[in-house]
């Protein structure tokens, strides 16, 4: 018999740590297996612009429509997992992912860029490519430990 003693309240992205292999191929965490991930989500919206470029240990996907238009409370994505249903398939917004296993998150929606976590200075080439590429309306961009 079980009783609330028994249970253990966690975190999404505690969860996600615990199990990668639930959320990503073979619970790879590298950075490319997660700008992979984000990508799916880009790739899902149709007849969107979508760019992702690589900076050294940093990365950046952006595209000309928000991706997370559906979603009541952007910032929701990279605190808990937030289904979506796109292209007859239901999922979910990788930037949970990003907040589990980047090192800094990054985001940028408008002309000045939004911390999400970590404390890296950002590179000079990430708001240079941003400011280049007006037509983008959401930026998430990282840098990985792994």
């Amino acid at each position: 018999m079980y009783d609330k003693s028994d249970l253990e309240i966690v975190t999404s992205i505690e969860h996600i740590r615990e199990r990668p292999e639930m959320y990503l191929a073979g619970g790879d965490v590298s950075a490319d297996a997660l700008a992979n991930r984000l990508l799916l989500d880009l790739q899902s919206m149709p007849t969107a612009l979508v760019v992702y470029q690589q900076f050294g240990d940093w990365r950046i996907l952006g595209s000309d429509r928000n991706w997370v238009g559906d979603v009541a409370e952007p910032h929701d994505v990279f605190e808990r997992i937030v289904t979506y249903h796109r292209n007859q398939r239901t999922s979910f917004h990788a930037e949970v992912l990003l907040a589990a296993f980047a090192r800094d998150v990054v985001l940028f929606s408008g002309s000045e860029p939004e911390r999400i976590q970590g404390n890296a200075k950002i590179p000079a080439e990430l708001i240079e490519f941003t400011r280049r590429y007006p037509q983008l309306v959401r930026c998430t961009v990282f840098s990985s430990e792994a």
